[in-house]
C-alpha cells in the first residue's frame, strides 16, 4: 500500500524514506476508500462533460440535438476515463511486480535505481519517475475534456 500525507520530516534529512507508525497511518486514513480516488476523478470528469451540455430554454431536454450532445458528452468521458484508467492500472501492474520482487539481481538492480539522484525515468515509486509523476499526480480532468472533443 502506498500512502501520500504530509509528513514532519525534518528538512535537513537525507533520509527519504523512515520507519512508519501503523497506528498513526491507520488514524490518519481513518473512513478512507482507497479505491475512491478514481471515484473522484469519474465524477469531475463527468460533471465536466454534463456541464457543456446546452442548458437554455429554447433547447427541449428531449429533442434530437440535445440528446446527440448527451451522447457526444458520454462518449467523451468513456474516452477520457478509458485512457487515464488504462494508464493507472498498467502502472499498477508494473508496481505490484517491482514491490514483490524477490532477493536476487533483479530487486538488487530495483533497488540500486531508486537510490540515482536524479531519478530516472521508469522510477519503481512512481511518484518519484519524472515520466509518470506529473501525469499521474497533476491530472487536469478539465484539459483532459477539452482535448477528447
Amino acid at each position: 500500500m502506498v500512502l501520500l500525507v504530509p509528513d514532519d520530516i525534518p528538512e535537513d534529512s537525507l533520509a527519504s524514506t523512515i520507519e512508519g507508525n501503523v497506528q498513526e497511518m491507520c488514524a490518519l486514513f481513518e473512513g478512507w476508500d482507497p479505491r475512491a480516488g478514481m471515484a473522484f476523478e469519474d465524477g469531475a470528469v463527468l460533471g465536466e462533460c454534463l456541464s457543456r451540455l446546452p442548458d437554455r430554454d429554447d433547447v427541449a431536454k428531449t429533442s434530437p440535438d440535445f440528446l446527440q450532445a448527451k451522447r457526444h458528452a458520454l462518449s467523451v468521458f468513456q474516452q477520457c476515463r478509458k485512457e487515464r484508467t488504462k494508464m493507472v492500472v498498467d502502472r499498477g501492474n508494473i508496481q505490484q511486480y517491482l514491490y514483490h520482487l524477490h532477493d536476487g539481481p533483479e530487486q538488487e538492480e530495483r533497488d540500486r535505481k531508486m537510490q540515482m539522484t536524479p531519478t530516472p525515468e521508469g522510477e519503481a515509486l512512481a511518484w518519484r519517475d519524472p515520466g509518470l509523476a506529473p501525469k499521474l499526480l497533476g491530472y487536469d480532468h478539465i484539459a483532459d475534456v477539452s482535448l477528447s472533443k
